[in-house]
């Protein structure tokens, strides 16, 4: 049961640093390919 809730709590903080991840990938890539362009 204490797991279960530990887990909801580290989800939120690990999701949020995907999407950081995520985005600081998709603006290398457009920046690739503004200097490419």
């Amino acid at each position: 049961m204490q797991l279960k809730l530990v887990l909801k709590l580290l989800a939120v903080p690990l999701s949020l640093v995907l999407i950081f991840l995520h985005l600081q990938l998709e603006m290398e890539l457009l920046c690739l390919e503004v200097l490419h362009g």
